[in-house]
């Protein structure tokens, strides 16, 4: 779990869901509008990837689903398919930003910090074997 306002570096192993909780120190989560994704670089260098059609694609930005566990944290997600979709190795960046008031165009970036994938040789729809 990470607390608000930190620098936190993640760390996804490619082919397999990533989630990661955030909790913060407020609790109005349902009140912000919520915005974030992983990147290259903070210059907007395109990377190979998936495109919102989920063809091979250079992009620029690959946004989370973000979702509201609880009053005062959300949760940040990647499927399989999309942490499939970057490069062996691939270092980037990521952040999380909120917009506490819709009525403003003020944003605040709530965490942000570096991102390492790891590579995978085992495909997470591969079938597993049971014991019985």
């Amino acid at each position: 779990m990470i607390t608000a306002e930190v620098y936190s570096d993640i760390q996804i192993v490619q082919g397999a869901d990533f989630s990661r909780d955030i909790e913060f120190s407020y609790s109005d989560t349902n009140s912000h509008k919520w915005y974030g994704g992983i990147a290259k670089d903070r210059k907007g260098t395109q990377f190979n990837h998936l495109n919102n059609s989920g063809q091979a694609a250079l992009v620029s930005f690959v946004p989370f689903t973000i979702v509201r566990k609880d009053e005062n944290e959300i949760t940040i997600k990647l499927t399989a398919t999309q942490t499939r979709a970057f490069d062996d190795d691939f270092e980037g960046v990521w952040d999380l930003y909120s917009q506490p008031d819709a009525n403003t165009a003020s944003r605040v970036r709530e965490v942000q910090g570096d991102v390492v994938v790891s590579p995978s040789v085992s495909d997470s729809s591969t079938s597993f074997t049971s014991f019985d």
